[in-house]
């Protein structure tokens, strides 16, 4: 009987034993899996954290991307806006430069007009001062004849007056009396030609 109670108690004893064993086991799970809930409770937690800096730097970049945006945005326009101000500025260069080579070239023709007016006024002095002096040579050669014509009539008229010539016929000085259709036909066409050439010259002096 002894023999049994001892056998007995051998196998509550295992029992006892194995259970210590499987909840020993159970502990030392459990352990690890709350190590390995932990690590992954702590990477999780470093994930969010990595999350929430890659959504900081992400929101960080996407304001600066449009500030950037907005940057470039205003430099075009000014650029824009300078390239206008410019064009009109070279169009209004260009009107100017339009406008002075027409002046430019009015004054040209105005000067070409100008030079070949200067030259045929050149021309024409030239001209008429050779007529003047054709004229001045005629002149004293028809005073000339003419002095002579009115000494002779005046000596004929004293000698007249004096009884020296018979058959006195009354005697006209053509040079004093101004009038061409009493003067000899060589005299008459001589006055009229310097009274035409005076007429002329009138306008000149």
């Amino acid at each position: 009987m002894q023999l049994c109670t001892a056998l007995s108690s051998g196998s509550a004893m295992g029992a006892t034993i194995a259970v210590c064993r499987m909840l020993l086991d159970k502990r030392s799970e459990r352990e690890i899996r709350k190590k390995e809930v932990e690590d992954l409770q702590k990477e999780y937690n470093e994930s969010t954290a990595l999350q929430s800096r890659l959504t900081d730097e992400l929101q960080q970049k996407r304001a600066d991307l449009q500030q950037l945006e907005a940057e470039i945005i205003m430099r075009d326009q000014n650029f824009r806006t300078r390239q206008r101000a410019i064009e009109d500025e070279m169009l209004s260069l260009q009107d100017e430069i339009n406008t002075l080579e027409e002046e430019h070239r009015r004054e040209l023709a105005a000067a070409e007009a100008d030079e070949h007016e200067f030259e045929a006024l050149k021309k024409k002095v030239l001209q008429l001062r050779e007529d003047e002096q054709s004229m001045g040579g005629a002149k004293r050669a028809v005073k000339g004849e003419v002095g002579k014509s009115n000494t002779y009539e005046e000596h004929k008229g004293i000698r007249e007056a004096n009884g020296a010539v018979p058959n006195a016929q009354p005697t006209f000085c053509f040079a004093r009396e101004g009038n061409p259709e009493k003067k000899p036909p060589a005299k008459a066409a001589r006055q009229l030609q310097l009274d035409s050439l005076f007429l002329e010259l009138l306008p000149y002096r």
